[in-house]
């Protein structure tokens, strides 16, 4: 059976690179139905979420201004979705901190299953205990250094090559 999903991030704690990989397990599991990220205005990846949640029409971004009211908000819009939205049967949790595992016991008596996925100290993405993505902020490096050095390779070569050139030219 595919699950109806709502999919509620804290943007506080998950970084935007993630948006993709993030989406895209969470589409294995059925069709998502709403997508909320919450961060407040200011963050360090404010203006990345941001710039995500204008190019989705499934994502709100949640405007917070206060530090700790991130993790409330998004537990009380999650409870409200969870009255309101019958046909919601899979809720994920995606955060680095263990504040929404109270909503665990009130999602599961209503007949809904949750997972979790979190972000831990070495930047491994985990849902429900299963690695997903080891320490992506190495692998995001390394494609950045590869593709620097590729760059600075071709640019090399194209010097040689055009060096070689007037050389020959000359030499005619």
């Amino acid at each position: 059976m595919s699950e109806k999903i709502a999919v509620y991030i804290d943007g506080e704690n998950i970084s935007w690179r993630l948006y993709n990989l993030i989406e895209n397990t969470i589409k294995e599991f059925g069709k998502i139905f709403i997508f909320n990220i919450y961060t407040k205005k200011g963050s360090n990846d404010y203006e990345n979420w941001n710039k995500i949640s204008e190019n989705c029409k499934l994502i709100k971004c949640q405007n917070v201004n206060i530090k700790d009211w991130v993790d409330g908000i998004l537990i009380q819009q999650l409870k409200g979705d969870l009255k309101k939205y019958n046909n919601i049967t899979l809720f994920f949790i995606i955060s680095s901190d263990n504040d929404f595992n109270i909503l665990k016991p009130i999602i599961e008596k209503k007949e809904k299953n949750i997972k979790f996925i979190k972000q831990n100290n070495n930047s491994s993405l985990i849902l429900n205990g299963k690695i997903i993505i080891y320490n992506y902020e190495k692998e995001e490096l390394k494609k950045e250094i590869k593709k620097e050095l590729k760059d600075q390779i071709k640019k090399e070569i194209k010097k040689e090559l055009k060096d070689q050139i007037k050389k020959e030219i000359k030499k005619k």
